[in-house]
């Protein structure tokens, strides 16, 4: 993605696929020839309306997050860390789906919370190795990827804003898995590096992350979360954290 500023907002490009005419008013798409209307969609929903609902008061992540008991766990980490695959077990194990890539933090009340976007989980098709068999609806996400989107009844789904409980930076692990207690340093590091932001070059924008990722940091856990490959240890991550979850309840 690339942007630029104009006078009255921003031009957002998609190098081959579309660009983006962004105003306080409205969005203007114009498309390449020949691109699907599935890509354009994607393209607005899951990567540019996330990068411009960031403001003074909510901060949005490369994310997935779900519903334990009516409280939000929010999966942060790099493209490939495995936030969906998690976030698919969870919800077919009993949780309810809040969003999948793109999460939205509102700062601006006494207890953050999460704001849920639409059902649908985003996966590749070897997911479904390591969730297990799952009558859900897959279609195509874009043109240019394998990833299907899995939806339809099969997926519960959060339409409501929740407590944020809890925040854990996904990653891969060879052997050992667990979670990892992190510094405040770390935690707001990692919450900044995954933000999504319309301009990373605006000042402005950058300093307000910074302020939100500290403030967050000291009202919600953040752990670092290791997930070994393979369905088994999906499984007993699922578990853990649906124990930590129930845990951490008054």
């Amino acid at each position: 993605m690339r942007v630029a500023a104009t006078g009255s907002g921003h031009t957002v490009q998609f190098p081959g696929f579309a660009e983006f005419a962004v105003t306080p008013r409205d969005i203007v798409c114009h498309p390449r020839t020949g691109i699907p209307l599935g890509t354009v969609r994607h393209l607005l929903l899951d990567q540019l309306i996330p990068a411009l609902l960031g403001s003074r008061a909510r901060l949005v992540l490369h994310a997935s997050a779900v519903d334990i008991g009516a409280r939000a766990v929010g999966f942060l980490g790099a493209a490939g860390a495995g936030k969906s695959t998690l976030a698919a077990a969870l919800v077919r194990g009993g949780a309810s789906l809040v969003t999948d890539d793109a999460l939205v933090i509102d700062c601006g009340t006494s207890v953050p919370r999460a704001v849920p976007s639409y059902p649908g989980l985003r996966l590749w098709p070897d997911s479904a190795r390591l969730v297990g068999v799952w009558r859900v609806r897959r279609t195509q996400v874009a043109h240019y990827t394998r990833k299907q989107r899995w939806s339809g009844a099969a997926v519960p789904y959060s339409g409501r804003p929740l407590p944020l409980d809890a925040l854990y930076v996904v990653a891969r692990g060879r052997s050992r898995g667990g979670i990892h207690l992190m510094s405040a340093r770390q935690s707001i590091m990692a919450l900044v590096r995954y933000s999504m932001m319309l301009d990373a070059n605006d000042r402005s924008t950058v300093r307000i992350g910074f302020e939100l990722a500290s403030r967050l940091v000291e009202q919600i856990p953040v752990r670092r979360l290791v997930i070994p490959a393979g369905a088994r240890a999906l499984r007993d991550t699922c578990r853990i954290l649906n124990l930590e979850t129930a845990s951490g309840r008054p």
